[in-house]
């Protein structure tokens, strides 16, 4: 928003206007030059002087306005894309190398900024990796938006590695590791780290009938859950037989679920 507080739409509004107002004093000239300017007299002579004036001094402005909010625009997009690279780029080093082993200079390197870019965009790499957890915590609400409670087995069942959960269930870990060790960050990350077993918990007491009140025992199984996902899906990524580890997963969570 403008410090006039005129939107793209209204400066393209009142350059609109503005046109207008040049047909209209186009008009105005067309008919003095029909009558002469003789016959016209002062009186159409002076209107069109000023409506040209008035003309000139609306389009000046307004074209000056959308050029500013189009550079706005413009710059926003700019940093925008540069702070989406950087947060790509930091969940891959962090999930490579960890928060410890990652510098700000390997996540800049990565993005194929500069370390300035990225000082920029976060004050520091605890307040990116911070980010990194609220984008984690985001993306497992609209995960969770998307599953049914019919058959959770299936929804949390381990399956055969691939990188992308690979580097998603290091990063997810590393998130577990950095306030363990950093205690001072626990006020702000506890909530954020505690959302899955809430995300857990609120299928599974749909599934047991009670979407709007689950009990203790969903809570219970909710963690249960997310125990046996995490830690069979690090086994199956390590295992020589992961096939061996997603079966046992599997009756596992279908005796969790049947209790």
């Amino acid at each position: 928003m403008s410090p006039k507080g005129h939107g793209m739409d209204d400066a393209a509004e009142e350059l609109g206007t503005a046109t207008q107002a040049l047909a209209n004093a186009t008009a105005l000239l067309s008919r003095a030059l029909k009558q002469g300017l003789t016959e016209a007299g002062a009186e159409v002579s002076d209107q069109l002087a000023s409506s040209l004036r008035m003309v000139s001094r609306e389009i000046a402005d307004a074209s000056t306005e959308l050029g500013r909010m189009a550079g706005d625009q413009r710059r926003r997009a700019k940093v925008d894309a540069t702070r989406a690279s950087l947060l790509a780029a930091a969940r891959t080093v962090f999930a490579q190398r960890g928060f410890e082993g990652a510098s700000v200079g390997d996540i800049a390197a990565e993005a194929g900024y500069t370390k300035g870019a990225l000082y920029s965009q976060f004050g520091s790499k605890e307040e990116l990796f911070t980010e990194i957890t609220r984008q984690l915590a985001a993306e497992d609400t609209e995960w969770s938006a998307q599953q049914s409670s019919t058959d959770l087995a299936a929804t949390y069942a381990v399956t055969a590695p691939d990188p992308d959960a690979q580097s998603l269930l290091l990063l997810s870990l590393e998130v577990s590791l950095y306030a363990l060790r950093h205690p001072e960050s626990r006020t702000q990350l506890m909530p954020l780290l505690t959302q899955s077993w809430g995300t857990a918990t609120s299928l599974v007491a749909a599934r047991n009938g009670r979407p709007d009140q689950p009990e203790q025992g969903d809570r219970d199984t909710a963690l249960g859950l997310l125990a046996v996902h995490t830690l069979a899906s690090a086994l199956a990524a390590l295992s020589d037989d992961p096939d061996e580890v997603t079966a046992a997963a599997d009756r596992l969570l279908r005796r969790l679920l049947a209790g």
